[in-house]
This record gives C-alpha cells, structure tokens and sequence, in this order.
C-alpha cells in the first residue's frame, strides 16, 4: 500500500471518529443505555487501536512522510484529541451506570481511577505498608501525592484511606485512633517519627548492601538484579543526604565478593598495570557489558526446560513483581483492578502508551527509538520480554502498538517460522503466543540432535612419529584449523598469519596464531590429503556433546567409517574448512530410515552426520562457522591513508619485496618487437598448491547461470572472452597436456555502468583457496609499493598551464607472462557447442596479487631501458603517472607537444598504445589524436571503482570537478555508513570542511559501540541522511587546475591552522606574485583529522593542528619543488604560537615532543598569529554544508589581505596569556641572552681547552685591570701567586652559577626557601658572602676546609663543568671515575656528577688506548652452504692441528719427528675427516687431500685461514701457505681441475673459521686424554685418529628429543653410513630371502627422513647468537685505530687509520683496509681498537638534559662543538706525526 493511501485510509477513521464526536450530544448520551455506551466505547477503542497501528507504520516504512500532508495537517493528532474527549465521556457514562446498577464499596484503590485528564490513563493502586522500612519512603510520597494533597478530601477520608492500606506492625501502631478529621495529622506523625528514621533506613540498606547473594556464573538475571539492587541502594541512600562520592572502593570490594572467580580476574585484566583506585562506575559498565554478552550469547542456544515454577522464580527475583498491570484498555477492565496478593510486593502500573504518544517512542523508557533497540528490553531475557509484550500491548509479530491480529508484517520467527517476533522466541514452546493452554506440537527441539560430520587421520610429526587426529568436516568455514596443542606435538614450522575470524551473527571470533602445512593420511589405504591450517588455541567443544548409544544401524554396517567412535563425546583436533571438504567428498551416499544420520563417502572413510535421537537428559547444539574479515577495514584504512599528510621516508624494502625486486631484474626480458616477458614472482614451492578444478568448475555454472538469465551481460562476457582469444591473450591447452603443476583460476565479470569503454571487466579470482589451503596468491609477492602516489600526481599536473593526460590501453594485457608460468593462469571457458574447455592466460592477469606490481615495474623498467632516447618522456612516466593514466604538461603548447610525442614514442618502445587523449590544449589534442575532439566531459583521476565521491578533469574548462555515485536507499546500519565514508575520494582535501562531517559522523558511530549491523538511531540516521543529500550539490563546485606557476614569478606558501573540540585541520595556499605586482592566490592541498577520544585542552589541539600543519607544507613543498620559497605558517591561538616561539625543553614532555618536531620539520619558516575570523582553517575545523562552501571565498583564497604586500598585511599582537605556564616543566631555569658570546668570559670558555691555561690568562687579565686602577704590587712583572689564581676561579664559578641557577640565587638572596621537589633541595644550598651558591650540607662541625665543607655547586653540562673535569681527569693521573670524582669534590659539586666524568673517561684518547676494547659487530647470517641440504662435505672446511711427536718404529731407540693433523670438515652436516700428514711441504698436504677426495669425493668449495694460520706458529708452513706464494699457486690450479674453489678468510680472522676451529678443540679433547704423553708410531696414531674420527661424527646434532619413539639421536654418521659410527652392529642376515630385504627406494626414505629431521632440529640451533649481539657503525673511513697485537701491551700497539671498508651482503663492516706508518693492510675489525677521536662534545650523553636542573643554553652546544672540533684537529696533527715517526 502506498503512503497516499495508507493517508486517506487514516483520514476516512479519523472522520469515522468526529461523526462519532458530533452525534454524541448530551442528549443523547444522557438517553444511552449501559450496553449501548459500552458497545460505543468498544466501537472507538478498536478504531483508535486501528489508527496507532497504522500510524506507527506510516512512520517506520515511509521517510518522506515528514513532507506529506499527513504529517503536516496532524490527521493523527487530531484523531486522538477526539478519542480522549469521547473516552472520557463515555467512560463516565459506563461508570455511573455501573455505580447505579452496583452497591458502593469502600475500595479505596477505587477513588482516582477517573480524573479530568482528556488522555486515558490506568487506575493507580495504592501499595500497602507493612511497616518494612525499605518501603516506607515509596509509600509515603504516593500517599502524599494521592491523599494528603487531594483537596477535596476531609481528614476522615484521608484516615480511612490511611488504615486501608496498613497493615501489620504499620497497622498495629496507629490501631486506636479514631476515624476524625481531627486524629488524622497525629495518625500520620506518628508513622513519620517512626518509619521516617534516616539512621535505621540508612542500616537497612547497608545491610541489604552486603548480605547480597554471590552470583553464579553465566546467569545473566541474577547478575543483572545484582547490578539493579546495588544502583538502587545508592540512589537511595543518595535521598538521605548521604556523601556516597568517595564510597567506590568499598562498593567496588563488596560487588567483587559476589562474583565468581573467573569473573572477578577478567575484570582484573581490564584495569590492567594501572594502580589507579577503579571506579565504581567502571566496574557497573563492566558488568552491564557481560549481562548483554550472557544474554545475547544464550539466544538461540538450547538450554534444560525449566518449570514454571522456576522461570517465574527467576524472573520476579529481577523485576520484583508479583501481579500484571491490569489493561486498561478493554472496557471489560474499566472499572476492576488487580488485587495484590498478602505478602507481596505492591507495586504501581502506568500504561505505557497514551493517546497523544508521538510514533516512534519506546514504550519501556519513553525514548525515541523502537524497542527493539531500547536497552531495558535487551538485557531482559526471553521471559521478561513476553511479559514487556503482553503486559504493553504489543503486537507479538512485529513488536508494534496494534494487536497481532491487525499485524500486516509478513515477516516470522527465524528459528520456528511462527508468527511471533524473533527476539521473544522460546526453544521450549512450541506455540509462542501466549495462551492460556497450549498445546505441544511439532517436533521437540530434544527430541532428536544434529550429529556433525567427524573423521579420524594420521599426521606425522616432523621426527615422523604417526598421530591420529580427530577432524570436524565443516563447509561453513573457509578456512581449515587447528588446535595449538596438536601443533606443538607435529613440530611443524609455524608460518606468520594473524587472520581476523568472524562467526555466526558477524560477530568476532579473535584472530589466528599463524598457519602451518599438514598432510592428512586416511587410516585405510594410501590416500593423503595436504591442507594449510591456521592455528588456534580452542577450536570446538567436544562432539558429539555427550555420548550417544550406538543402536547399530543397518545402513552403517559393514561400512569403513573415517571416525569409528562418532557417536563418542571426544575433543576436535582439526576442522576441514569448505574447500579441502570439497575435494575428499564422493558421491556415495546410504541413507537409513528417518531420524537415523546419512553416510557418504570420502577419501578418509564413511562420514556419519544428520539427526539421531537422544537418551541423555542434557544437551547443548553447537554451531561451526567462521570466515575471515578484511573487506571493510581494508576500505576505512584506505580512507585514512587518504586523510593523512604524507611524509618524505625512505623506504626500505622488506626481505621479501628485496626478492621480489631481484626476481624481476634477473628474470625479465623482451621480445625483438620490444615488448616485455615476466616471470611470476614465486614466493613458496608450487607443490604447496592443490587441487583448484573444482573450484573453477562451480564458479563457470555460476557465471553460466547468470548468463542465461541477463543478456546484456551474457553479450559482454562472451565478446570480452573472445577478443581476450583473439588478441592471443589466452591459448587453448588440452587437460591431458597440462602440467602435473598448475592452478585454474575462477573467473566472474564486473559491471561498470560508468565506465564509457569498457563496460564489464573479467577479474580472474587468484585469491581462491585450492584444495590444500593455499592459493596462487598465497605463493606469489605482492611486491614492494612503487606506484606514484595520486596525491602526488595531483599536486604536480597544477603546475603546468598546459597539460596533456592518455590512458595505456589494456597495460596488464600487454605484458607477457614467460610460457613456463601459463599453467599457474589457467581458467575454464566454455566453446562454442557449450563444453568446457581449459585456457591458459598468456599476459599479466588482473586478480593476480602481483599484477600491479608487475605492470608499474615494467613501465619503470622501460624508462629505465629507453629513457636516454626520450629525456623529455621521462618526467610524465615517473612523475605524473598514475597506474596507466599517463600526464604531462608545459608551460607552452610547443613544449607539451614535443613532450606528449616523446611520452608515446617512448611507450611504443615497450609495446604499450596509448589511447583517450585530453587536453586543455586544442592544437596539441589535433596534434596527438586528430579523431578526439575537445568536448566538455570529465576525465576521472584515480581508482574509480569504490568511490561514493570522486575528483575529475574537465579538460574543456581545465577545472577539478567532483562526481557523486549514491545509491537510491541511504544505508542504515554501522557497516553500510562506514563503507560509504570510507569511499569519499578527496586526495587533496578541496571539499575537507564537508568530508570533516563525515569523519565526525563515524568516530560518533564508533563511540556508540554499535554492531556492524546493528541499526542506527533515528537522530543518527537523520544526521547521515543529511549529509548524504548535501552532496548532491557537489555537481556546481569547479575548481581552477593551474595555480599560475611560471617563470619569472615569485611565490609564497602560507599554512594555516585551527581546532575546535571536533576535530583539527591544516590548509595550504600559493601565493603568486609576476612582475607587474599582480597576485594570485590558490588553494593548494588541506588535511583533516578527528580530536582523538581522550579529551585535550583546546591549546593542545591547537599544537596538534600546527604539526599537522608543518608535515602538509613540508609535504607540498618538496612535491612541487619549491626549496627556495619563504614560508609563512599562521595560527589563531596565542598559546600555541608562544610554544612553537620558544625553546622545546621548557614545556612538559607533550608539548616539548610537538614544539621540537614543528622546529626541526621547517626550522626556515615563519609563524605569525592571524584572527579567528580571517582563519580559513577555520572552515575545515568545524565544517560547512555544500551551499556555504560553493561561495566561500575565505577558503578558496584564503584572506583578502593576503593577496596584498607584505606592508598591507594586518599586524595583530597575540593577546596575553598565562596558559602557557601550565605546561612549564617544574623547578627550571632559563635565562635568556640576547647575544651569549658577548661576554668576555664566556669567549674565554671557548678559546681554552685547558683549565690551567684558562685560570692563568684570566688571572693575568684580572691583573692588568688592577694595574689599571692603579692597586699597589699589581705589577705584571710579578709572577702569578695561588692568591692571584683564586679570584679567577671563583669569577668563571659565579658567572657560571648566573648563567644557569639565576632564579635560585635571587630567591635565596632574599631570604626565601626552594620547593620541595626542585632538584637543588636536597643539597640546602645557600648564598655566601661572595655570591657563590654553595651546598649546605651536614658537615659543619667536621675538621675539613671550608670549601670541601661547601663546595660550589656546578651545572652538570657547561663547559667549566668540562674544563674542570679534563684537569682533575689529568692531574689524577687518568684516574678512574671515583677518582676523579673525589678531586672534583673538593672545591666544586656538579650536580649528577658520575654521569658526565664517566663520560668524559670513555672519550679520553689515553684511557682508550690503555683500554684497549676490540671492535664487535654483529653476528653475520650463516652461509648457504650451512644451510643448504647437500652431499658430505661437497662444502668442507680445512684446518691444521698440531704438531704432534711421531715415532719412526714401535721399540727403544727410535727416532721421533713431528707430524701434523689435517683437519677437514663438513659445511652441512658437520661430519669431519682426519689425514696424518708427516711433512709440511705442498706435496704432503696434496697427497692427504687426495686420500680425502678418493674416499669422501670431490669438494665444491674449500673453505680455510691465510697462510699464516695454516699450522699455528711454524715459519717455514707459513711461507709455504702464505697468500700469494707459488705452492699456494700450484695447489689452487690443481683444486680447480678438479672444479674445487679454494676460499680464504682474511688474514688475522681466525674466528671467521669457527666451524673448524671447534673441529680441533674436539680432536684436541679426545687425543689428549686417549694417548697423553705417549709416543705413537704412524700406524698407532693413524688408528686412534680414526677412532676419534668415528667418535667425533657420533655425537649427536641436536638434543635428544622427549619423544619416546625416537631412540636413535641424528648424528653425522647418518649421513655417511645411514648410522652412528660407534653403533652396535646388526645381526647378519645371509638367510633372509631378497623380497623380505629394503630395497632403493627405503633407503632413499631414510635419507630423506635424516635431511628432514637435520632441517627440523638441527638447523633451528643456528638461529640463536651467543655473542656479538648489536650492530656496531662506530668504524667509518678516515677513523683512528689501533692494530691490536698479543705480543705487546695496548700502549705499544701501532697506529692506523681506515682507508676502506668492505661491508657484507647484510650492510654490516666486519673486514676493513687499514694504512699504517709503513703499509696497507686488511684486517678485521675484531682485529681493532677504536679511538674516541671524532666525538668529544660532552652533551653526547643524554642530549638536552642538564641532570634533573637547568638545561644547555641557546646556541651553547654548536660553540663547544666548535671548540671541540678545534682539539681534534691538533690531536689529528699529533697522531698523524706520531704514525710517521714509527
């Protein structure tokens, strides 16, 4: 039914109800008869309940009603004003019928029924009194109200009515008073002097306060009375005028008491680390928030039928009632009310809904809004809201103001299909409507259960231990699980992934630990199924959820069932998502007799799911379903990506997009014709793939379907395939010719209306999940982010006053794809006789993760290749293109010709087309497409596809314009809103004071704590659907593209600033100046952000806004390239500019982080206070609607004065304030200079590096002056006496003390006393007679001089604090700290003293050459050959050990002679291999090599030190092996005949052969306690050198496991004989026929399972570092060094300096060249001691901080660096004369 109809048919009731009104005259309604009047009543009552039930949906189903005549004429407002006049009078006339027809009763519950009101309204029932005090307060005011002031009582009455409702000790106390007027006033006082007893009212709440019982768990009800009772014994005790305000730790300790365990710690854990007292107030919204969690978690959920007995229990021990309100508003109920029952609780019913109620209102708290969302009927449970229903009168269908009957809502029950609304559906009725009887039928909900589909599968573990796990085959989940506690026991390799889950009603299910690979294996046969599963630590409850008797179905019997014990409660393991469910199924399927499960095939087994009947008395259903969540909050990040400034950073690749990058480089190529062919960029194996047919079958029946039914896309979808065919763009392939690994692609089209070429896209779903878990997606990069981004583009396009843009037709497409990756794209189509047919894609595939990756790389790859040929292409395409939209511009039309010509020559190169030129240029549109003629259209800028409001190119008026796509039905819900803001695209922030709104509309949505799909209130609908239509007036905004940029300007930025309590906002405009004088200025860029949750002060948000600020110019500046230019920065607040105008170490740490981030980001800019209303910030802090915003000329050009001179320019003082003291750190001191190096003493500071030469000259200066005054024996010809010296001290110590504690020698001048926090008054500092400000102290009566009693208190950094340290440093003779520190103590006391002496000794070059610490680095990464599986020793390292003492025979008188030991390990498998060799000449050494290779094979690689550490100390070995001798030459030509590569370490580094160097120690250990001191002939040693060989490579790799089942650790021995090499041999099996014998293929399994269990447990231990944990930088070309050498103390060691280092693949220097006095060497650095040349400033430790006083000066640091570069200077020259006297 329409709106216009359901009007009339209101009208036509309405007019139904006057005619009533007119011919009910007093005449006639004088003549009516009992029955006629109650039948006229009955007749308007149902004509009313008609009119409020049509009213309501007339309101609900129709928005534009507030624009119709039915809403403005008030039909319905009429309509009530005259049911209330013909209700009241013909209730009266029933009434007085009635009273005529019936004796007269003295119910005094009876007396104010009726009244003069003209609204319907329930007869209000006096509760009685019993004389409990908690009752007293509530009947005394409704007695008041009802009795006391009812005028036209007499004192009588009031007495009767008193004794009436009295009753028990209240009725006892008042028994013998009369029934006079006179007795009714004492009667009464005496009840006040009794019950109204604040002292006792006050006992019994506390009593009930803490006598509360303890609630259980997971009851909803009893928790929510809890939280009820506990609010209602503070609002009362509130009445009583008692102070409750600091009474929220107690309630807090009480209401904790009565919850349980598990509760009471989750609440701990959301007050987390805080010591903060919680709030009482937090903990009732903590409990409030876990009744709604219970609640809404039971909905739905079968729970034991309780009795009546027991839900009625529950539910009064919540609501306190014991009686219905009666209704009213039948006329059978007119005149009767409920009776209250002895002993109850009375209580006072309101109808809820009045004649004059507007629609809309709830009837619980008469709020608007419908009940459905009202927050009293969420939290109620399933039997409270019946009773809200039935007892207000609504209809049980849709919840509305009308009866059931009259319901026209066809909408039923979700869970039973009744006609009863959803939310008061019960599981254990089976008829939901509320009758006095109803009966059961239907099948009950426990009559029969749901068993899900289980199976049982064996994993292995990585020691290949078998596992049987329990799996849940459930296709509601995409994704496959499983159990964290399965996971550690399989050992897998845990990958990252942190999915988040979603569940049934869109709720959250937390997020996944990672995933893993796992094979499952059937229990029966050899069929193995490999799935990605993600990790959770709890997956289900168990299944089923109690165990069921087995009745031995028939249909079952015989069957090989994957989970034998299905009907036996046990835990879930795994759940097979939908996908590899897929794949296992058959299409077998046994089914029995009804209410027995179905049986179907599978690759494990039968499954066993459906309906069984019970015999247990409890159960529970469990429901499975999860899918993962990343549409909306991918959209909301790209929004406030948007939103954000974007800063200059320099992006570093991650580890695998620097794969991704190296992949493209090595593998690319071109075709002659020159277009390019690329490689996918596999991240992971393609085995981990599956199987992916089916997938790509169900989704062509989709599309096929579709097709049949929708031409138009039938059409399209059949010519985009086909010229995709033609093109070449995909080839016909037979499934027999496909590879074994390959993967079809799902395919669906998108429509885009829009879109003036191409009308429907194909996106090919690379996403989709195979049959193991893993898509293509999943093992392809998505590549690091190259794009332009659009803003950037933006920006740049509006400098050129000519500008040019094309599109590269199909970019993807025009890209090879190398033949070997066509099987990873292939897809299902059908031909032409509709059978399917398989296709591989050829080109770069959109839905492909790596497509855009692989599209902008090759078009920077082309520039890369072709750019020398085409310079003036080269901008456009790195510059100002954005993905295949291609700009460019000049600022004449000659220029942007060559340019444009140049841009499609150079894409031509490559084979890319470009097409869709536009230009504002006619001549150069002629030149480039003679077919495209200028036309007034719009060229879209950026991604167009999820856009709500998106920017534009009008070419024609070379303008920005903005284009809207709304949906006719304005969204309702959270999710709907967010996904329309989130889809406003306004890069630049033109329409910012508009989109601002929308910012604040959602952070409003969020502090709502809505559902994603919960329904908005109206008042928040309202506002979004205003805003929503306001954008329609966006099609009249233009905005100027060119901001008037050419040569021979001059141009300005000017930023501005502003914050409201909403939100914060920066804009930027150019001012342009050209030669004649004439401005221009131009809204250049804005951004925008929300006030954060947390409150700030508005001088906070102001700061927040200026940082803002400065990152957006920072931002435009360098985009535009505009270095050069002033800046000028303004601000309305005069806090904030007082901030950014001083010294960031002032203020607190909020404001001092800001200040010093907005000073170092644009330390070359302007700030200036501006007025409010000339703020064009102003505009975007709190928002314009389209209308104002159209014609704003304060935000399109900023203020009129601007485009003036600088001297027209208003000078505004930023008013005084004292604000700014409140973000002052306490107990500093500043002071201030207007030029700090004019004092003669501090220059002295700085020219003097030493204290003793300073003193002296200013001792000499102090000199002169009294010889200048003429003072007796001032002669300069006097030597200097200690006298002379001291006032010099004491002149630097005071003008030091001036500088930093002036505020303190003031306020102790004078008397006065430091705070107790302010870091000075510990020391009780006072002032002496000289000025000096000395430390107080304690020691006043001990025997030390005055000074080391007082000393003279010094500021941590100065540089006296410097000087003084240096001299004592020195005078101790290079004492250590508390040396030093002890001398300094005699005279002066630096505040936090150990700090900078300890400090000053790590930079002092003497100290550090005595040191002597060794350089370190960082660990480096272990090289391919020790991780890499390969043969023994193909990768071998080679050490010699040794000497060791041989004889030449067994016996007396044997001559000995010396040996040594070839030492050869393995790389990979850490096996070794011992050679005696008994010369140290090359040709022993190629010997024991050829014994090595004849028995282990030949090694790919050698790996062993120089020369020099070949054997140890031996001279002659050592200049046989040197690096570089012609024996070395001789062996490396023989190893690499034989293809060996012979590496060295660099000289010095024998830690670089760690791996051998342990190989030794082992030898070592074992040859030392086997043969001691022992003489060995060659034969006895090479024997116990084989032995200790066979013992070396037994040791274990890796820890034994905990497994039982793995007896045998993994030993190198494994990999040379399949065993240990000391293992007890095996028992001969000569008569064991060859069939019972392994064969190849067992042996080949073996070794598999040693490498798997090597990569498993022995290659994890090389991840942790023992040592050299941190990356060091200290060692850079030109430092000073020392060459650290064993033989000789660290003073003798000699002098080098860095001439080059040579870093590692990892970036980090561990091998270096250094130059000495005499030659060049190459060493590492572990070989060096640093010296602390370079860094002398003292202000290195703890920058900016001066201990806990005073910080450094303005200006200070930069003259001691100065100076301190001056001493490193002279200290060069000293060491570089030192390197050439050596």
């Amino acid at each position: 039914m329409s709106l216009n109809n359901k009007a009339a048919l209101q009208q036509d009731r309405v007019d139904s109800l006057a005619n009533i009104d007119q011919r009910l005259t007093p005449e006639a309604l004088q003549a009516m008869s009992l029955e006629q009047a109650m039948a006229q009543l009955a007749l308007v009552n149902r004509t009313v309940d008609r009119i409020e039930a049509l009213h309501e949906r007339i309101y609900e189903e129709h928005e534009e009603v507030l624009e119709h005549e039915y809403h403005t004429a008030q039909v319905y407002q009429r309509g009530a004003t005259l049911y209330g006049s013909l209700q009241t009078r013909l209730e009266a006339k029933v009434n007085s019928l009635k009273a005529e027809a019936t004796p007269r009763h003295a119910d005094a519950t009876q007396f104010f029924a009726t009244g003069p009101s003209s609204t319907k309204l329930p007869h209000i029932k006096l509760p009685t009194f019993d004389g409990d005090y908690t009752k007293w307060r509530g009947f005394r005011d409704l007695f008041t109200t009802l009795i006391i002031d009812a005028e036209q009582l007499t004192g009588a009455q009031r007495m009767s009515y008193l004794k009436t409702q009295l009753k028990d000790d209240a009725l006892a106390l008042i028994a013998n008073v009369p029934l006079t007027d006179e007795a009714f006033p004492a009667a009464w006082d005496l009840l006040v002097a009794r019950y109204d007893n604040p002292r006792r009212l006050l006992n019994t709440y506390l009593e009930e306060l803490l006598t509360t019982e303890p609630v259980p768990n997971h009851s909803a009800p009893q928790l929510n009375a809890l939280v009820l009772q506990t609010q209602k014994i503070i609002d009362a005790m509130g009445t009583l005028r008692v102070s409750i305000a600091d009474w929220d730790p107690i309630l807090v300790f009480v209401t904790l008491r009565r919850l349980v365990p598990e509760l009471r710690e989750e609440w701990e854990s959301t007050l987390g680390i805080s010591n903060e007292l919680p709030a009482y107030q937090k903990l009732q919204d903590f409990l409030i928030g876990k009744v709604r969690a219970w609640e809404i978690s039971a909905i739905g959920v079968t729970s034991r039928p309780t009795s009546p007995k027991e839900d009625k229990a529950s539910t009064s021990k919540l609501l306190k009632t014991s009686s219905k309100p009666p209704n009213t508003r039948s006329p059978s109920h007119s005149s009767k009310t409920a009776s209250t029952p002895s002993g109850s609780t009375a209580q006072v019913y309101y109808t809820p809904k009045e004649a004059t109620d507007e629609p809309g209102i709830c009837q619980l708290c008469r709020q608007k809004h419908f009940i459905l969302y009202c927050q009293q009927f969420k939290v109620a449970s399933v039997a409270q809201r019946r009773t809200m229903v039935q007892d207000h009168r609504l209809c049980w269908n849709c919840l509305g103001r009308h009866r059931s009957q009259d319901c026209r809502t066809t909408t039923r029950c979700r869970h039973c299909g009744n006609k009863h609304h959803t939310a008061i559906h019960e599981e254990s009725r089976a008829n939901p409507q509320p009758t006095a009887a109803s009966g059961s039928s239907g099948l009950n909900s426990l009559e029969t259960i749901a068993l899900l589909a289980t199976a049982s599968c064996r994993v292995y573990s990585t020691t290949g231990a078998p596992l049987t796990a329990r799996l849940l085959i459930d296709q509601g989940s995409e994704l496959s699980f499983m159990t964290n506690s399965l996971h550690k026991k399989l050992g897998l390799p845990l990958k990252s992934a942190n999915v988040g889950l979603r569940a049934i009603g869109n709720t959250s299910a937390g997020r996944t630990l990672g995933s893993c690979t796992v094979e499952l294996h059937s229990l029966y046969g050899k069929n193995s199924l490999k799935i990605q599963a993600h990790i959770l630590s709890v997956l289900a409850v168990d299944l089923p959820s109690y165990t069921l008797i087995d009745k031995k179905w028939s249909h079952l019997l015989g069957l090989q069932l994957a989970d034998p014990q299905f009907l036996q409660s046990r835990p879930i393991d795994i759940i097979l998502g939908a996908a590899p469910a897929a794949f296992i199924m058959n299409e077998k399927i046994r089914k029995g007799p009804v209410d027995s499960p179905i049986a179907q095939s599978t690759l494990l087994g039968w499954i066993v799911y459906g309906s069984v009947n019970p015999t247990a008395t409890k159960y529970s259903a469990n429901s499975l379903h999860v899918s993962a969540d990343d549409q909306l909050p991918d959209l909301i990040s790209r929004f406030w990506d948007q939103e954000e400034p974007h800063d200059e950073q320099h992006i570093r690749y991650s580890e695998q997009e620097d794969e991704c990058e190296a992949h493209f480089r090595s593998t690319h190529y071109r075709h002659p014709n020159g277009r390019y062919v690329v490689h996918l960029p596999l991240k992971d194996k393609v085995e981990a793939l599956g199987n992916s047919l089916r997938s790509a079958q169900f989704s062509l029946r989709r599309v096929l379907k579709r097709m049949s039914t929708d031409t138009t896309y039938s059409d399209l979808y059949h010519n985009f395939m086909s010229e995709y065919e033609n093109m070449g763009h995909m080839k016909h392939i037979s499934m027999a010719d496909l590879p074994e690994q390959h993967c079809f692609l799902p395919h669906h089209g998108v429509l885009k209306e829009q879109s003036t070429t191409t009308k429907l896209r194909v996106v090919f779903n690379g996403s989709c999940n195979t049959s193991s878990g893993v898509s293509l997606n999943g093992i392809l990069h998505v590549g690091p982010k190259i794009q332009v981004d659009i803003c950037d583009v933006l920006l740049r396009i509006r400098r050129f006053p000519i500008l040019f843009g094309s599109d590269i037709t199909k970019m993807f497409r025009q890209i090879d794809i190398d033949p070997k990756d066509w099987p990873l794209q292939s897809i299902l189509w059908k031909t032409k006789d509709n059978s399917q047919q398989a296709y591989t894609l050829t080109t770069v595939t959109y839905g492909t993760t790596c497509a855009p990756y692989l599209a902008v790389r090759t078009l920077l790859q082309l520039v890369e290749d072709e750019g020398s040929k085409y310079p003036l292409a080269v901008a456009p395409m790195t510059e100002t293109r954005y993905v295949d939209d291609i700009y460019g511009g000049a600022d004449t039309e000659t220029e942007a010709i060559a340019i444009a010509k140049q841009t499609r020559e150079l894409c031509a190169a490559g084979c890319f087309p470009l097409t869709k030129w536009s230009s504002n240029s006619a001549r150069l549109l002629a030149t480039m497409s003679p077919n495209d003629q200028p036309v007034n259209s719009l060229r879209e800028i950026g991604d167009t596809t999820v856009k709500v409001l998106g920017v534009g190119w009008n070419p024609h008026h070379d303008v920005f314009q903005f284009n809207y796509h709304l949906a006719e039905d304005p969204p309702a819900t959270k999710r709907a809103i967010l996904s329309e803001i989130a889809r406003l695209y306004d890069p630049l922030g033109f329409l910012a004071p508009i989109i601002i709104k929308a910012k604040v509309i959602m952070q409003e949505l969020w502090l709502e704590k809505l559902g994603w799909d919960d329904q908005l209130a109206p008042t928040q609908l309202h506002k979004w659907t205003v805003f929503r239509a306001d954008l329609t007036n966006l099609a009249n905004l233009r905005v100027n593209r060119w901001i008037n940029l050419k040569e021979n300007v001059s141009a300005e930025l000017h930023g501005f600033s502003d914050a409201s309590q909403l939100a914060m906002a920066a804009v930027v405009y150019l001012k342009v100046t050209d030669l004649q004088g004439n401005s221009s200025v131009a809204l250049l860029c804005s951004k925008t952000q929300v006030a954060p949750l947390k409150p700030l002060t508005i001088p906070r948000l102001e700061l927040n806004a200026a940082v803002l600020l400065t990152r957006l110019t920072l931002y435009v500046r360098k985009t535009l390239n505009l270095e050069q230019i002033p800046i000028y920065l303004w601000t309305d607040s005069a806090v904030t500019l007082a901030w950014i105008q001083s010294q960031p170490s002032r203020w607190k740490t909020y404001v001092r982080n800001r200040v010093a981030k907005i000073q170092d980001t644009l330390p070359g800019s302007r700030w200036t206070f501006i007025a409010g209303k000339s703020n064009p910030a102003d505009c975007a802090s709190r928002g314009l609607s389209v209308g104002k915003l159209l014609k704003h000329p304060l935000w399109w050009s900023g203020p009129k004065w601007l485009s003036l001179s600088q001297e027209n320019w208003p000078t505004i003082e930023p008013p005084a304030t004292t604000a700014t003291h409140q973000e002052e750190r306490p107990g500093l001191t500043f002071m201030t200079f207007a030029k700090t190096d004019s004092h003669p003493l501090q220059i002295l500071l700085e020219r003097f590096s030493r204290w003793v030469s300073l003193v002296r000259t200013l001792g000499i200066c102090l000199r002169a002056i009294s010889r200048m005054k003429k003072v007796p024996q001032s002669s300069l010809a006097t030597p200097l006496s200690a006298g002379d010296l001291e006032p010099a001290k004491w002149l630097l110590v005071k003008y030091t003390q001036g500088q930093y504690f002036s505020s303190e020698l003031k306020l102790l001048s004078d008397g006065g006393f430091l705070p107790k926090n302010h870091p000075l008054a510990k020391l009780t500092p006072f002032v002496d007679y000289h000025g000096i400000l000395r430390v107080g102290g304690r020691l006043k009566n001990s025997l030390l001089d005055s000074q080391q009693k007082n000393p003279a208190i010094l500021p941590r950094y100065s540089l006296l604090t410097s000087l003084l340290i240096d001299h004592a440093h020195k005078r101790n003779f290079h004492g250590g700290t508390q040396l030093t520190l002890a001398a300094l103590r005699q005279s002066y006391w630096i505040i936090g003293g150990r700090v900078p002496v300890r400090s000053h000794i790590l930079r002092c070059v003497v100290c550090a050459r005595h040191r002597g610490v060794r350089a370190q680095q960082l660990m480096g990464q272990l090289p391919p050959s020790r991780v890499t599986p390969a043969r023994a020793f193909l990768h071998t390292g080679l050490d010699y050990a040794g000497p060791v003492t041989l004889k030449t025979f067994q016996g007396r008188g044997a001559k000995t002679y010396k040996g040594w030991i070839a030492v050869f390990v393995c790389f990979t498998t850490s096996a070794i291999h011992l050679e005696l060799v008994t010369d140290y000449s090359t040709g022993a050494f190629i010997a024991a090599y050829r014994r090595f290779a004849s028995r282990r094979g030949v090694c790919h690689t050698i790996y062993s030190d120089c020369g020099t550490n070949f054997v140890g100390a031996d001279a002659t070995l050592r200049a046989e092996f040197a690096s570089g001798s012609k024996s070395l030459g001789e062996l490396s030509h023989l190893l690499a005949t034989d293809g060996t590569t012979w590496k060295f370490n660099p000289p010095g580094a024998p830690h670089f052969g760690g791996k051998w160097e342990a190989a030794v120690k082992s030898i070592k250990f074992h040859l030392t306690r086997t043969i001691g001191e022992h003489l060995m002939t060659y034969e006895q040693l090479t024997t116990v050198l084989t032995q200790i060989e066979a013992v070396v490579n037994s040791r274990p790799l890796a820890p034994l496991s905990e497994d039982p089942a793995d007896l045998e650790p993994l030993t190198p021995g494994h990999f040379l004989i399949g065993e240990p090499l000391t293992a007890v041999p095996e028992p001969s099996l000569p008569s064991t026929t060859e069939s019972t014998l392994t064969g190849y293929k067992l042996l080949q399994q073996l070794l598999q399972q040693f490498w798997r269990r090597w990569s498993n447990e022995v290659l994890q231990r090389h991840q942790g570092i023992s040592k050299w944990h941190r990356a060091s930088n200290d060692i850079k070309v030109g430092s000073l060094v020392l060459l650290t050498d064993e033989r000789f103390p660290p003073t003798k060691w000699p002098l080098a300096r860095v001439i080059a280092i040579h870093p590692g693949k990892d970036g980090h220097t561990r091998v270096v060249t250094l130059k000495t006095a005499t030659t060049e060497l190459t060493r590492p650095i572990a070989k060096l001691c640093v010296l602390p040349i370079e860094d002398l400033d003292v202000s290195a430790v703890n920058p900016g901080e001066n201990v806990q006083s005073t910080p450094k000066l303005p200006g200070r640091s930069e003259v001691r660096l100065t100076r301190s570069k001056k001493a490193a200077l002279s200290r060069a020259q000293i060491t570089r004369q030192s390197i050439a006297n050596q």
